[in-house]
């Protein structure tokens, strides 16, 4: 733009220099010509702004850590006239995520529309709201005019499972084949069907349904009273890293109780909780938006769990340390015929406490 703005004034200056030794009416109608034309230019592209809208930017998307997500935002123009040159620009309002592919500049033809595409990569856990505005020239490349989308994305960059150590569930893994029984499979009956998620095993597909809809649909499934694994995590105050290296390992050892047939739920610290469920879906979806430096003591948590009815068959505790006060609260547990793993993360890594 400051290039179109430095050739109009030279060529402007001409002109009017021209006139210093020529004043013909030609010359004068040129020199107004010059100076009403932007004027022009910035009417017309006022209007044009109007007519420009922008789709395919709303809604709410997933992506695993260090994975890229491609994204295309539709221009399109209501106007008689072309738009010479458009494009998006892609706000993102946090740290953790970043633009790994601008969008190009593309042309709109009159009444016509234009893809802008564009590649997120997350790099860290958690929630980002995603802006997105169209931004053009005039015809004479002088003035720039933005025109934001109406609904904002949200891109929720979620754990990224790895292979862990082998749980020990003790006789949880024989119960839970012996609950199936007579269901469909070691899932239980099917209370629903639901469209497919990318967080969905491909054994949870309805052919069937997915052909008659033409869309993959998923079977959701009853639990069936299969024994249960309530998964605790301390969200209070830790560093990056620590946090993201805490939920990569949780949702990890959901997924592994998940394929024993294990039913999961999962509380943290004021925060409603989810479960007790055997789908990953909803599961997975806490575990990418978990808020952490919560307020509220880890310990204090843990005996209020452990004064209530038993709520599952195990528990798998994770914290950034391991403290002595929360000891008691994990005796009542074990009282009450509850097993206990804890987890304990630090320096980025996640290690079995003993």
């Amino acid at each position: 733009m400051l290039k179109n703005w430095l050739a109009y004034l030279s060529l402007t200056s001409v002109f009017i220099g021209l006139l210093f030794l020529y004043q013909g009416p030609m010359l004068f109608m040129a020199v107004y010509g010059l100076l009403i034309l932007p004027v022009f230019s910035l009417i017309i592209a006022r209007i044009q702004k109007s007519r420009l809208k922008l789709t395919g930017t709303a809604g709410q998307m997933f992506l695993e850590k260090q994975e890229t997500l491609q994204l295309a935002t539709t221009l399109e123009n209501g106007f008689f006239m072309p738009c010479l040159q458009a494009t998006v620009k892609v706000a993102i309002q946090k740290e953790g995520m970043k633009l790994t592919k601008k969008p190009g500049f593309c042309s709109i033809s009159p009444r016509g529309q234009s893809q802008a595409s564009y590649e997120l990569t997350g790099s860290l856990r958690g929630s980002y709201p995603i802006k997105v505005e169209g931004v053009f020239y005039d015809m004479l490349g002088l003035f720039r005019q933005r025109q934001r989308a109406q609904d904002n994305a949200t891109v929720i960059v979620a754990p990224k499972p790895h292979p862990i150590e082998p749980l020990d569930f003790g006789n949880l893994a024989l119960e839970s084949e012996g609950s199936g029984k007579g269901n469909q499979g070691v899932r239980g009956n099917i209370s629903e069907l639901r469209e497919f998620q990318l967080t969905d095993s491909y054994r949870q597909i309805h052919w069937k349904a997915s052909a008659k809809r033409g869309k993959l649909i998923s079977k959701n499934y009853e639990q069936g009273g299969r024994p249960s694994v309530l998964v605790l995590i301390n969200n209070g105050t830790m560093v990056p890293a620590d946090e993201d290296a805490l939920m990569d390992y949780a949702v990890s050892a959901i997924r592994e109780c998940l394929a024993l047939g294990l039913a999961v739920s999962i509380q943290a610290m004021n925060h409603p909780g989810i479960g007790p469920s055997t789908d990953l879906a909803p599961l997975f979806e806490m575990a990418a938006t978990l808020q952490f430096r919560e307020p509220g003591d880890f310990g204090e948590f843990l005996s209020r769990v452990a004064a209530s009815q038993p709520p599952a068959r195990h528990i798998l505790a994770f914290s950034k340390e391991d403290c002595v006060q929360w000891d008691p609260a994990f005796q009542h547990f074990s009282q009450k015929g509850v097993g206990v793993t804890k987890f304990i993360v630090k320096g980025g890594s996640v290690c079995k406490a003993h």
